[in-house]
């Protein structure tokens, strides 16, 4: 078991250098909007320190990629249906953390840094 979770968070920490990479933004300065010193994004994205869920919230906060978009970019097929009651449950949590924050309109730099992050992980390197 605590295979697979390595390859997982290994697997995690590619992509998001992946959309790191395809930001534009300089590891440095990349960095400095995270709030984090010189060379730690390094330590995160290279298992030198352990990749938390906080990690992976606040580089995806910096992208301005939600969690929901980056997971469907990382992991785009489902390995088969989803149980119709945890769904419902899931589509529950969502609502209720919809409820919480205001609606932000989608904008074009938030759709092409999606659509760069797909092209990126699944391995197209074609511009749109």
């Amino acid at each position: 078991m605590k295979r697979h979770q390595d390859q997982e968070v290994s697997y995690l920490a590619d992509a998001l250098g992946k959309a790191i990479e395809g930001s534009g933004m300089t590891r440095l300065a990349f960095e400095k909007r995270l709030g984090v010193s010189r060379g730690y994004l390094s330590k995160i994205l290279g298992g030198g320190v352990e990749l938390r869920l906080q990690h992976l919230f606040d580089i995806l906060r910096v992208l301005k990629i939600s969690p929901a978009h980056f997971f469907h970019a990382a992991y785009p097929q489902a390995s088969g249906p989803a149980d119709p009651e945890t769904l419902r449950a899931v589509e529950g949590l969502a609502e209720t953390k919809q409820a919480e924050r205001p609606a932000s309109p989608d904008s074009d730099l938030d759709r092409r840094i999606r659509e760069a992050l797909a092209r990126i992980i699944l391995g197209d390197h074609s511009q749109p």
